[in-house]
């Protein structure tokens, strides 16, 4: 298993401690073209952009 050195948390996979990684550092690389707001997950993202429609 993989260890978050912050938190300690344990995961299997590699990609869910990435994911969890940018909460500790505030990564948010998703954003909206419409108003410019920012998500860590791509799916917060493609959630918001139904008030756009």
């Amino acid at each position: 298993p993989l260890q978050c050195f912050l938190c300690n948390r344990y995961f299997t996979q590699r990609g869910s401690l990435n994911r969890h990684m940018r909460s500790h550092f505030g990564i948010r690389p998703f954003s909206c073209n419409e108003c410019h707001m920012t998500f860590s997950r791509r799916y917060r993202l493609s959630e918001h952009m139904r008030i756009h429609q």
